[in-house]
């Protein structure tokens, strides 16, 4: 399981830092350090999802250190069945904890240490990534889409349930289903898409999602790109598992990203670069 491959090849040091606050927006949950250091996580909405009795428990994690804390959560993630918001949002804390704690090692010097190189600041998003040409398939409908499907011969989007990203122009000529730009197709047959494609763009929330092991053994063997601020966590074990680049955004700015947080509800994601900057990691 990526997870546990994540934290137990963390650096040590996990158990010296302390949480101080977590936050819960409709779409991305937050971890405050005691540090002062910061990490979101997407959520996929189960951050207003939560029962009394999981708001307790995650009670009783303020004040503790990160390893505890980390231990106590995936011991309640073996009894939480799959594919709920609880689980969702137990994973979405474990990977803000893991990102928190990363983001001291996300600059050049560090990453060239891992054998890797480090874009800061790094412009463009993902779609930078993309070869004009080549065929490619995106985990997740966002806004690199559109671009993207400006550059590549080809596009896919994988996603649960298609027809929540249709849209429809209804001229005098008839009526027109798109969107145009892309194919959307179901999750469920992403594998002979993935097949056909040159690069694959993987969202960092397949993580949340208990999805991202088996994508990446699908697309052994092709470009592999994990994108998202869900991906901010030191990325050698998904360099070891294929993935060819990064591209994820460090916080900088906490006290501003708490607030997007708690007050944008579920267009937090378009204020994050206000509070954080951009970085692509690559294979030297």
């Amino acid at each position: 399981m990526l997870l546990e491959q994540i934290w137990k090849g963390l650096p040590q040091g996990l158990a010296d830092e302390y949480v101080d606050e977590l936050i819960l927006n409709g779409g991305f949950t937050g971890v405050l350090l005691k540090s002062g250091a910061m990490g979101v996580a997407m959520n996929v909405r189960s951050g207003t999802e939560t029962d009394a009795q999981t708001r307790e428990f995650l009670g009783t994690c303020i004040g503790q250190d990160c390893q505890d804390v980390c231990s106590r959560v995936f011991e309640k993630l073996g009894s939480v069945e799959k594919n709920t918001p609880e689980r969702f949002l137990l994973n979405s804390i474990l990977i803000a904890i893991f990102n928190a704690f990363s983001g001291k090692w996300f600059n050049e010097e560090d990453m060239a240490k891992r054998g890797l190189k480090a874009d800061i600041g790094a412009q463009g998003g993902p779609a930078s990534t993309l070869k004009e040409g080549e065929v490619a398939t995106i985990v997740g409908y966002g806004g690199m889409v559109r671009p993207m499907s400006k550059i590549a011969k080809k596009t896919f989007v994988t996603e649960l349930e298609p027809e929540l990203f249709s849209s429809y122009r209804i001229t005098r000529d008839g009526i027109e289903k798109g969107p145009t730009c892309t194919t959307v197709v179901k999750s469920s047959e992403q594998e002979k898409y993935f097949a056909q494609s040159d690069r694959v763009f993987v969202t960092g929330c397949t993580l949340v999602t208990d999805t991202m092991d088996d994508i990446l053994s699908q697309c052994a063997g092709k470009h592999i790109v994990v994108y998202g601020a869900t991906a901010a966590f030191l990325p050698d074990v998904l360099f070891e598992n294929g993935v060819e680049s990064v591209h994820t955004m460090v916080v900088t700015n906490t006290e501003l990203m708490s607030d997007i947080l708690l007050n944008c509800a579920g267009a937090a994601e378009r204020f994050f670069p206000m509070a954080s900057q951009w970085v692509l990691i690559e294979r030297k």
